[in-house]
């Protein structure tokens, strides 16, 4: 292969950074429509009528997802529809490595897939990759050092005859940049930063795709016909109406079950419930609350699990009333976020006592959570120099990636924060318009915005809570809030091996919630409904699950 060829991997090639990425994203944001990240933890809340996992094989899986479109089908932009898109793209993609989704017991361990091992350097900065062999995507090309360093060019080198903006926008979200590479042999390659990265936890989302359909397609037609090396394979798209996939006969792994699976979008949360009732599909989920009992009761299976889920308002730490802690934790107090989980979401969620949920790696018992406490409330309010309480604005949308019920759970809140003199006038949006002004930031005027995240990992605090996820930089800190113990945490994280990171992790959380960063609402379950006839499915504690293990008969 000559250095003239785009596969080419004999010398160092430096890539971009995170200012470049920035754009990136936003005009891949502007251009496909941006869903909430909303990304390993977690306890088991609930889970009735478990699917069975004997003999079988078989059947079509047709899922309801809760998206407005079919997301892109390339895995470098399947962020663009958040968490839900990176759920229809998993199937034909595969990364390095990846989280284990077979079983449902315990938090979902890192695994190697397409690598089978790595090595850290010493300093952090250097991680050497030893590839599996034997890998092929679908359209019959190799799997190995070329293919893997094609598409880390794809997504950050700028000179690149195949870099994507959109790709280096999204995927730079994960692990920013910039980074160098150095090819080993056929299996074997190096990645090398400037500063020591947890490239062990930031590349859990750069999925590798067809080097070979890149050249022949072309970037924007990949997201048209992918082609990666998972165990299922592309066989048709009708744009925001169907994907359809089948089994790789050759995949390298465990081969799937299932005959066909079926991706729909169906927005509307009322339809994915006669959908399922009627047969269209056979499974779905963010159900409404009220439907989850009847459903139980006429033999559907109904599944809750705690996963990575936040549910949150961003509070203004840059201007206004709530730049003063006391009256961030008054509004935390004046939360009754137990009888949001219970009567408004009828057992669906668990209140958020913290950002992590229990059972993660980074949930820490020794935080004292918010309880709700009026008067405490009032005290504190009273305290920051509002005795007589205060008029707050605060922008909602009115769906979205895991939003789960929006504007009737704001509506609740703000019947609680009104009894501790707290006056709260929401303003809504759809989700679309609302990404547009959420990721410019909390305006001055603007006492909250709220969001749903996934905590994939520890590099995500410095995302959520540190300068470096400032607007217009970065996109997780829209309440502007400004700590610079976390930021020192935070960086000081990023070097360490993960136990360090997770110790670290604690550490940063407890400053974040004694300073009330967030008003911290719940944690979804994200309820499924699944029909009796499918069979061998594993509902993870994760926002991802597997499909090569289910069958429907």
């Amino acid at each position: 292969m000559s250095d003239s060829d785009p596969r080419s991997t004999n010398s160092r090639i430096l890539l971009l950074d995170r200012d470049i990425s920035r754009r990136g994203f936003l005009q891949g944001a502007a251009a496909v429509g941006l869903g909430a990240v909303s990304m390993s933890s977690i306890l088991e809340a609930c889970s009735t009528g478990p699917t069975t996992t004997g003999a079988g094989k078989g059947g079509t899986l047709v899922y309801g997802m809760e998206l407005e479109v079919t997301p892109p089908l390339d895995a470098h932009i399947a962020l663009a529809q958040g968490g839900a898109g990176f759920r229809v793209n998993f199937p034909m993609y595969e990364g390095l490595y990846g989280f284990d989704l077979h079983n449902g017991d315990t938090e979902p361990p890192i695994i190697p897939i397409l690598a089978e091992k790595w090595e850290r350097s010493n300093d952090g900065k250097t991680w050497t990759w030893k590839l599996r062999d034997g890998v092929k995507f679908h359209d019959g090309s190799a799997w190995n050092a070329d293919a893997a360093i094609f598409n880390f060019r794809r997504i950050y080198d700028k000179s690149f005859q195949y870099y994507y903006p959109l790709a280096n926008g999204y995927a730079s979200l994960f692990m920013p940049g910039p980074i160098s590479m150095e090819k080993v042999d056929n299996l074997t390659f190096k990645t090398i930063t400037q500063r020591a990265r947890p490239l062990d936890e930031e590349l859990l989302f750069t999925l590798m795709v067809s080097p070979k359909a890149v050249m022949e397609k072309g970037n924007d037609r990949m997201a048209l016909e992918p082609v990666g090396t998972g165990p299922f394979i592309f066989k048709e798209l009708v744009p925001n109406q169907k994907v359809v996939m089948t089994p790789n006969p050759d995949y390298w792994g465990t081969k799937a079950l299932l005959d066909q699976l079926v991706f729909r979008p169906i927005p509307d949360a009322n339809q994915r419930v006669t959908a399922l009732r009627t047969g269209e599909v056979n499974m779905t989920i963010v159900l409404p609350p009220d439907s989850l009992q009847p459903l139980r009761n006429d033999g559907f299976q109904v599944l809750l699990k705690q996963f990575p889920h936040s549910w949150c308002e961003h509070l203004n730490c840059r201007a206004g009333a709530t730049t003063d802690k006391r009256v961030r934790q008054a509004i935390n107090y004046a939360m009754d976020t137990k009888s949001l989980s219970n009567d408004i979401l009828k057992g669906s969620a668990t209140p958020a006592l913290q950002v992590a949920t229990e059972g993660s790696a980074y949930y820490d018992t020794s935080i004292t959570p918010y309880d709700f406490n009026p008067t405490k409330a009032k005290q504190l309010l009273s305290d920051a120099g509002y005795p007589k309480g205060l008029d707050v604005e605060w922008w909602v949308p009115t769906n979205g990636s895991g939003e789960m019920l929006p504007v009737p759970m704001t509506e609740f809140l703000q019947s609680n924060l009104r009894e501790s003199g707290i006056n709260v006038k929401i303003k809504t949006f759809e989700w679309g318009a609302y990404l547009n002004e959420f990721f410019k930031g909390c305006p001055n005027n603007v006492g909250s915005m709220q969001q749903s995240w996934g905590l994939w990992g520890s590099t995500w605090w410095g995302i959520l809570f540190g300068k470096f996820g400032w607007p217009p930089q970065g996109i997780g800190n829209v309440g502007f809030y400004d700590n610079p113990q976390v930021d020192a945490l935070y960086d000081q994280m990023l070097g360490e091996p993960f136990e360090e990171r997770v110790r670290l992790s604690k550490q940063l959380q407890k400053i974040v919630v004694d300073d009330a960063a967030w008003g911290f609402v719940v944690h979804d379950l994200a309820p499924k409904g699944l029909s009796p006839k499918v069979h061998g499915f594993v509902n993870t504690h994760s926002w991802f699950w597997a499909f090569d293990n289910v069958w429907v008969g």
